[in-house]
């Protein structure tokens, strides 16, 4: 949908959603699932979904759309001294 366009530069900043939809909502959870990979979301866990862009107004607009109260968004940023995963080589 972007081509021949130029991505926006990045703020290092992520907008992060962290949330509990109980399995027995199955069918929100999917709706939701999608509605936030539509927004530019991924899942980066279980119930942790990020995204480079800011979106944290869209977002709160969608989770009020689905009646989802029990979510957070936020803005933020990596923390220094992130840790690095090393290989072994055998």
């Amino acid at each position: 949908m972007t081509f021949g366009t130029t991505a926006p530069q990045w703020d290092g900043q992520w907008t992060v959603v962290a949330l509990s939809v109980p399995e027995q909502d199955r069918g929100l959870r999917t709706t939701l699932r999608s509605r936030l990979r539509l927004l530019g979301f991924a899942a980066l866990y279980d119930g942790v979904w990020v995204s480079p862009r800011s979106l944290d107004t869209e977002t709160q607009s969608l989770l009020r759309d689905l009646g989802i109260d029990t979510a957070t968004v936020l803005r933020c940023t990596e923390g220094p001294g992130r840790a690095t995963r090393s290989r072994r080589s055998t």
